[in-house]
């Protein structure tokens, strides 16, 4: 049976026991590869249990709602699995997802706000193949994004290839997302975006913080290169492109 907005049964139980349960829960080595293997997303602390950077900085991001529901957070101190994983010194912080790398360690600041934003960055695929598990990280985020709309049979296209290049050297500057306009969910932001199959392949960039506004690249896409996608995020971000009003 489904419950609040979609989730069973389990899934509200998992929920309930998460949020009153402990922020982060203490493995071994081995438990916390089993754990990971069955985990969309986890995080763990690398380190002792009495320091700074444990109590002050990562407990608190762990109750940071931010990122407390999208993350699994786990802690030890075993300085050889850390550097299993890549870490060398300690403490260390090691995200573990099941896109882009796998295992990606932090190199920032102590500093609670500055982890909640590396969390965040490294919670979506560096090219996003727009599902409803996306629509918390662009419209609840209130993140920007840039999307190319196109048919299946376009994946292989030479401007497909060039927008997944263009979102490995724009990474961090705005979300890259691929989508169609015929089924489910997809269908419902093409109607939202105001793009039909007959508009595709299409790029629109859309700002969810500055009243759902919509940009329209204005090249074509079948010579679209790079340094043209890099210039589009610019203007937009620069605010020198004129919006789509969808009619």
């Amino acid at each position: 049976m489904e419950y609040n907005g979609g989730r069973t049964e389990n899934e509200i139980v998992n929920w309930i026991l998460k949020k009153v349960g402990p922020p982060s829960n203490e493995v071994t080595c081995a438990s916390l590869k089993e754990k990971i293997e069955n985990t969309k997303l986890a995080v763990a602390y690398f380190g002792e249990s009495t320091g700074r950077e444990y109590n002050e900085i990562f407990l608190d991001v762990a109750q940071n709602p931010a990122v407390s529901e999208k993350y699994q957070f786990f802690h030890l101190n075993d300085k050889e699995c850390a550097q299993s994983f890549g870490a060398n010194n300690l403490p260390a912080l090691v995200i573990f997802r099941k896109f882009d790398e796998n295992t990606v360690v932090y190199g920032g600041n102590w500093e609670s706000n500055a982890i909640v934003d590396w969390l965040q960055g490294s919670s979506v695929p560096t090219l996003i193949t727009f599902s409803e598990d996306y629509i918390e990280p662009i419209f609840g985020q209130r993140k920007a994004a840039i999307f190319l709309f196109r048919s299946n049979s376009d994946a292989d296209k030479s401007f497909s290839q060039v927008f997944a290049e263009a979102a490995l050297k724009l990474k961090g500057d705005i979300l890259f997302v691929v989508s169609g306009v015929t089924d489910g969910i997809q269908q419902r932001l093409g109607e939202f975006i105001g793009v039909e199959e007959s508009n595709l392949p299409t790029l629109r960039i859309l700002d969810p913080a500055n009243n759902m506004k919509k940009f329209t690249f204005p090249g074509r896409l079948e010579s679209i290169s790079v340094e043209a996608l890099s210039e589009f995020v610019r203007d937009f971000k620069s605010g020198n492109l004129q919006p789509f009003l969808k009619s």
